[in-house]
């Protein structure tokens, strides 16, 4: 028995089952409303319990060997595992989707409101996250390599064991997020903001964290060895046990901070802003301090004689 085809006309936003949609014509994918907006195809329909096993693809366009789902309104849907390599994304409500282990190769999700999305295991491997909003999504263990993350809202996301190795979060908001035994080498964080975040023990060798807003974030035993600091807020940030070892800190501001027991041998301080810092125990072997070292000596807890000085406070040559 024929299948009577979908009625688009007046539903711009047609609610469609899954079931509804198998039994569709197979044309249905591509058919165009006929309303004064023209061109708006199945991807703008509200899809409800749709998992990967459902037709996902059904209700995108097809462009070449891509799914174009702009604009679509996928809110809470079950994607769990979908094949969305080099997908068209673009403003696609994705809020508290379910993108667990989901193929996002490639993906364009610019805009893209993924607030509360499940994307544990996700592969993100080059995905244009610009402007995303992720606030609390799951992103344990997903691979982010190479992805552009500029201007992403991660606030109180979950990046534990997260791969973002050389991506871009330039300008992106991760207050509050997780990023416990995550990989950040070569990535770039250039004036991002990881107030009270969680990034205890991480390794960020080489990372360019110049400008950063790392206020209050929990840097306890984080490896920060020849690490770009210039100009990055560090007020009451906990950098307990880190290695700052050749790291740039000029113009830092490292106000309130904890440097209880750090490495800062070969760093560079110069101009650097330090009342009330706490750097008991810390190495300071040939730190470049410079002659206009900003620092209140009465606010500091530790003495000249626990730090291990290369020679003096003032006139350490710089540069």
């Amino acid at each position: 028995m024929a299948v009577a085809p979908l009625n688009f006309h007046r539903r711009p936003l047609a609610l469609l089952r899954c079931s509804r949609l198998r039994a569709a014509n197979e044309t249905a994918k591509k058919v165009v409303l006929r309303s004064p907006s023209a061109a708006v195809f199945i991807a703008t329909a509200l899809l409800t319990g749709c998992g990967a096993s459902g037709p996902l693809a059904e209700a995108c366009a097809e462009v070449g060997d891509r799914w174009a789902c702009k604009d679509a309104y996928l809110f809470g849907a079950n994607l769990s595992g979908a094949d969305l390599a080099g997908a068209d994304l673009l403003n696609v409500d994705l809020r508290e989707a379910n993108l667990a282990g989901a193929d996002l190769t490639g993906a364009f999700l610019i805009n893209t409101n993924l607030t509360g999305t499940n994307l544990t295991g996700a592969n993100l491997t080059g995905a244009d996250l610009t402007d995303a909003d992720l606030t609390g999504a799951n992103l344990t263990g997903a691979d982010l390599t190479d992805a552009d993350l500029t201007g992403a809202n991660l606030s109180e996301a979950n990046l534990s064991e997260a791969n973002l190795s050389e991506a871009n979060l330039d300008g992106s908001d991760l207050t509050g997020s997780d990023l416990t035994k995550a990989t950040l080498s070569r990535a770039s964080l250039t004036n991002a903001i990881f107030r009270e975040a969680n990034l205890d023990g991480l390794n960020l060798v080489g990372v360019n964290l110049s400008g950063a807003f790392l206020e209050y974030a929990n840097l306890q035993g984080a490896d920060l060895e020849g690490t770009g600091l210039i100009g990055t807020y560090l007020i009451g940030a906990d950098l307990t046990g880190a290695n700052l070892a050749g790291a740039d800190l000029t113009g830092a501001w490292l106000i309130g901070a904890d440097l209880t027991e750090t490495n800062l041998s070969g760093a560079w301080l110069s101009d650097t802003f330090t009342t009330d810092a706490d750097f008991t125990g810390a190495d300071l072997t040939g730190a470049c301090l410079g002659e206009d070292w900003v620092i209140s000596w009465e606010g500091m807890r530790a003495t000249v004689d626990a730090m291990q000085l290369v020679s003096t406070v003032r006139g350490e040559p710089c540069r």
